[in-house]
């Protein structure tokens, strides 16, 4: 995804996700802008939030190049998740603690390949998908 990305997020107001959003579209283009010396938009247009409503939106697999493979997909921290590296800016603490004390890496695996339609309305009214 060299031209976008994408956030699954959980927020606990309405306004909570656009103020941060904004905050680090602006203070990223103020960097971006000083390092390469140069003035102007950044990106090309607003960013938005699509309510997740289907299985399909939650689910990289149904897009993926034929024959990838999610633990090695670059634009994905699910091998974070999975201690195959470590990224010290992805903080796996809060979402890991839902799953099994034992092994949890295994726990979370299952439950993000094996996750299906039922699962959804646990989860879908406090989950937006960003895409700038």
């Amino acid at each position: 995804m060299p031209n976008h990305f994408h956030l699954f997020v959980f927020q606990k107001n309405p306004d909570t996700m656009a103020n941060f959003l904004r905050s680090l579209m602006t203070k990223y283009s103020m960097y971006f802008n000083k390092k390469y010396k140069r003035v102007g938009h950044v990106f090309q247009g607003r960013y938005k939030a699509v309510r997740v409503e289907s299985e399909t939106q939650c689910n990289p697999l149904e897009i993926l190049p034929t024959g990838t493979v999610l633990e090695g997909y670059k634009y994905s921290s699910y091998p974070n998740y999975l201690n195959l590296f470590n990224q010290t800016w992805v903080d796996k603490t809060d979402i890991m603690s839902y799953f099994s004390k034992i092994n949890s890496q295994e726990s979370y695996k299952r439950f993000v390949e094996e996750t299906d339609e039922r699962d959804l309305p646990l989860i879908k009214d406090i989950t937006l998908d960003f895409d700038y």
